[in-house]
């Protein structure tokens, strides 16, 4: 699967949040404060090789002064997962709330039994 990505926060890479690049690959943040005005985050970005490479960033995660590069720097998005059922109701279909658990989702059925259940599927989603 594809890594998903959020725009580069600075912040939350501060505090051990995941970073890839703009290509998908694994980021170490090494420093945010080089003593240098443009350029001040430091990051190791690993190679397909499995080595890693130095490059240098703006705080706002671009790599260069102007466009992109494939080294820019984003949030690897978060992963949740969650159980859901679907209904029919009339002639149209419907999604229920979005549920921790598949034993939660059942029991919300048996509350709605107004309606017909035609599943309950598990999702995953990232954000």
């Amino acid at each position: 699967m594809e890594t998903m990505m959020k725009p580069f926060n600075l912040e939350e890479a501060k505090a051990g949040k995941p970073v890839c690049t703009r290509d998908g690959r694994k980021v170490r943040i090494l420093c945010t404060d080089l003593a240098e005005t443009i350029f001040p985050i430091v990051a190791a970005v690993t190679c397909d090789n499995g080595r890693e490479d130095i490059f240098r960033h703006k705080t706002c995660g671009s790599h260069y002064l102007s466009g992109t590069s494939s080294v820019d720097l984003f949030m690897v998005a978060d992963k949740h997962e969650g159980w859901v059922n679907i209904y029919r109701i009339g002639n149209g279909v419907t999604l229920g709330y979005i549920c921790k658990t598949q034993e939660e989702a059942l029991l919300i059925t048996k509350a709605q039994n107004a309606f017909e259940v035609l599943a309950t599927v598990k999702i995953e989603w990232e954000e």
